[in-house]
């Protein structure tokens, strides 16, 4: 295993080789894009108050702007951190599964999908679908 301490980006499923998980994929992949461009952005903005109060140079007015960008770049992470635990939270509440995982130090967003087949709670024969806990077997009557 290899050991990276930026995470690991892995690619996206391919879209349209499932329509109904390539909804969930895409909405996952973008809400990963943007809490991480989110992110970077307070950091950035963050560094740049941080440069400007060390080149203030005892500038009453230049200090205080930058200890304005400093206190909103902190107020921005702590706010990405709430709805970054919220949004887990009420789908975890809504769905009754998590969504948000880390897996192998990547943050990985899985959205439910409108997949009906076998989610393996129950063990169909060989040839059949479990659809709503029920195995249809070709052939058969519908329920």
């Amino acid at each position: 295993m290899e050991n990276n301490i930026f995470g690991r980006v892995d690619s996206p499923a391919p879209i349209g080789s499932n329509p109904t998980t390539d909804l969930g994929n895409l909405i996952g992949v973008i809400i990963a894009l943007v809490f991480t461009v989110a992110g970077i952005v307070a950091l950035v903005y963050m560094l740049w108050g941080a440069l400007n109060w060390i080149t203030s140079g005892g500038d009453k007015e230049k200090l205080m702007k930058a200890q304005g960008r400093i206190r909103n770049a902190v107020i921005g992470i702590f706010v990405l951190i709430i709805v970054f635990a919220l949004f887990g939270l009420i789908f975890q509440v809504i769905l009754g599964g998590s969504i948000i995982s880390v897996q192998n130090g990547a943050i990985q967003f899985k959205l439910p999908t409108l997949n009906t087949e076998n989610d393996g709670s129950i063990s169909c024969p060989a040839g059949c679908v479990a659809r709503s806990g029920v195995c249809t077997c070709p052939g058969s009557l519908p329920p």
